[in-house]
């Protein structure tokens, strides 16, 4: 390795501070905004029914779910068990799920509330929003659109979530697995290369194209 080869590889934890430093901003702006939209009108009361008092606003309570669960389910009563059962105020739910199959052996699925385990019928969408192209104008980079064969197709879990999710107090937040770029079009042009020359499958944080492409996806959102 040169010089320039280890002042290059010192400065990319850098570079990827600065670029989540700058998602963060894009998230906080999000917020704020659903935090406005939420407090200009008045909310309905959840029909959760008898439970629990909400717990304190001081108090994140958060749960992780799969998309594909919510609505197996189904989103208003998913939201109203979790908010019954636990007091549950933010939803942390995956957009965007570039590493594998989300599926579970059905033996692996909760049996006890109500509903019995669902196996998906076929393999799942790797994205659970629907994006748009003029967000996409600094990179070359896309995000591969779904297999409208696929159970879920062309749903858009977050925008589907965020009423119900309003009227319960609850907060969403999206749960990206990025890991590699199966969903990406173009995704060979960002990639790492190894200390042999290979070529990884793994994005490398340094390309301004890859860069450019997850500010876009956040901004989208």
């Amino acid at each position: 390795m040169t010089i320039t080869d280890k002042l290059s590889a010192a400065a990319l934890p850098v570079r990827r501070r600065a670029f989540l430093q700058r998602i963060g901003l894009l998230f906080a702006a999000a917020d704020a905004g659903f935090a406005r939209s939420r407090n200009s009108r008045s909310l309905p009361q959840t029909s959760a029914g008898p439970g629990p008092a909400a717990a304190p606003a001081s108090i994140f309570n958060g749960i992780q779910m799969g998309p594909h669960t919510m609505l197996d389910e189904g989103i208003e009563p998913c939201l109203d068990l979790i908010k019954v059962t636990a007091e549950i105020n933010a939803v942390f739910t995956y957009s965007h799920a570039f590493h594998a199959d989300l599926r579970k052996d059905a033996r692996a699925l909760a049996n006890d509330h109500g509903k019995p385990p669902r196996v998906n019928r076929s393999p799942l969408p790797s994205v659970w929003v629907r994006h748009h192209d003029r967000y996409f104008r600094n990179t070359r980079l896309r995000v591969r659109p779904t297999d409208p064969s696929l159970e879920y197709a062309g749903r858009d879990l977050f925008a589907e979530m965020a009423e119900p999710a309003r009227r319960r107090g609850m907060k969403v937040y999206a749960r990206i697995l990025e890991s590699s770029g199966s969903s990406i079009e173009n995704f060979a042009d960002v990639v790492t290369t190894d200390v042999y020359g290979n070529r990884t499958r793994v994005g490398c944080w340094a390309n301004p194209d890859y860069k450019e492409f997850w500010a876009a996806v956040v901004e989208d959102m």
